[in-house]
């Protein structure tokens, strides 16, 4: 929401204030909180400070439960910058500059995680290395991630979660991969990039089409040992 000027000074963390002539409407996406609708400052807005002792709490939280975290990146009811894991965060700096005025900044670092599997596979001409990223690792391991971390906490889940990684061996697929120049360059050393999967049936199958990127191959492989 950009805020006219005139109330650049009065609008305040921690302050109540009082509106009037002022726009309601509901909330479609990309909400930075919780509620149904929002204001929207108008031409003829006007404000006014009546307090600064209030009930209503400064900070708000919204919890989300772990598994449904992920899926906001794909949802734009809320607006949700970065989904990672908090790792460190830097000293207060007052160094950045806008059109709004200077404002704080802190650098925050996370860990973006993120479903990766390899495998080796191989066809009639060559043995490759491919990584599986996301919705094509739980493609090809027919689990989500959060379901093979809980079976990993469990008296054997080592065992079991290894067990999980070898069903897809001896099974063929169509691999759609991404080539790019440091594959070119490095073609002993690097991994091909997956980014479509689908299991068929026995049988060589190379397809090119015109709307794919260039270097974009289909082939059916088998997973080996």
């Amino acid at each position: 929401m950009e805020i006219y000027p005139q109330f650049k000074e009065k609008v305040q963390d921690g302050s109540v204030v009082h509106l009037e002539k002022f726009t309601v409407k509901n909330v479609r996406s990309y909400c930075p909180v919780n509620n149904k609708n929002k204001i929207t400052f108008e031409k003829y807005t006007t404000m006014r400070n009546i307090s600064d002792e209030t009930s209503i709490p400064q900070q708000l939280f919204s919890f989300v439960d772990f598994k449904k975290l992920a899926p906001r990146d794909k949802q734009d009811e809320f607006l949700t910058d970065v989904i990672g894991f908090y790792n460190n965060i830097s000293e207060l700096q007052k160094n950045v500059h806008t059109r709004m005025g200077q404002s704080d900044k802190k650098s925050i670092y996370i860990d973006n995680e993120r479903y990766k599997v390899r495998f080796e596979i191989e066809d009639s001409t060559c043995k490759k290395l491919i990584t599986t990223f996301d919705d094509e690792a739980e493609y090809l391991l027919q689990r989500p991630l959060d379901e093979l971390l809980k079976i990993e906490k469990q008296e054997n889940g080592f065992d079991l979660v290894s067990e999980i990684l070898e069903e897809p061996i001896g099974k063929e697929y169509e691999f759609e991969v991404k080539i790019t120049k440091y594959n070119c360059e490095n073609r002993k050393d690097s991994s091909l990039t997956v980014s479509k999967i689908d299991k068929i049936e026995k049988g060589i199958n190379i397809i090119k089409q015109d709307d794919e990127e260039p270097n974009a191959k289909k082939q059916c492989v088998e997973i080996q040992d």
